[in-house]
């Protein structure tokens, strides 16, 4: 119905939105429709990385993670929401492939931005500094399954566990605990 459009076009956080709901319920056909069937209806001068962002994200979820890693070099960042959303996927898709070196490369150059910027909010800023935090412990256990005994590698678990449970503002904090819980025994 248009109801949420503005102008005659849909906002790009309502498109950005949309297909973050469809794809958190991996409703992965309909998301894709809905990229393709929409991306027409968003303002022109922000349209292709729109598109290319949340085409991206569809990607990752779904378990494509060298057309995700494609699509996101053609991604130019129209703003900081959307520089650190593409961050975001690419340290979901090196951690999920266990490429240490990329992984912890992007953490740091991710705070440095963070600490930097003056056009991030400041809530945005804690809760993916926060993100970036967390990923980095939660990889280090990862890394050391094999090489640490069982109960050290379970202690590690529960205390990030109750790091990011007592931790107010942390960004895509379902995916730090579904992750932590693939690595409890």
């Amino acid at each position: 119905s248009e109801a949420i459009f503005v102008g005659g076009f849909l906002m790009p956080q309502e498109y950005k939105n949309i297909v973050t709901l469809a794809v958190r319920l991996k409703k992965y056909t309909w998301a894709e429709q809905f990229i393709e069937e929409y991306k027409a209806k968003l303002p022109v001068d922000v349209q292709n990385n729109i598109y290319k962002y949340n085409l991206a994200s569809l990607q990752h979820s779904k378990g494509d993670h060298n057309k995700a890693l494609e699509t996101l070099h053609n991604v130019d960042f129209i703003n900081p929401t959307y520089y650190l959303g593409t961050k975001i996927i690419q340290l979901k898709i090196y951690y999920e492939r266990e490429e240490g070196e990329a992984f912890y490369a992007l953490i740091d150059a991710c705070q440095s931005y963070l600490r930097r910027s003056k056009q991030v909010a400041d809530y945005q800023k804690k809760s993916t500094a926060n993100l970036m935090k967390f990923s980095k412990k939660l990889f280090k256990i990862k890394e050391e399954i094999g090489y640490t005994k069982r109960h050290l590698i379970q202690e590690a678990v529960e205390k990030l566990e109750q790091e990011i449970e007592l931790c107010s503002s942390v960004a895509n904090r379902d995916w730090l605990t579904s992750n932590l819980s693939r690595l409890a025994f």
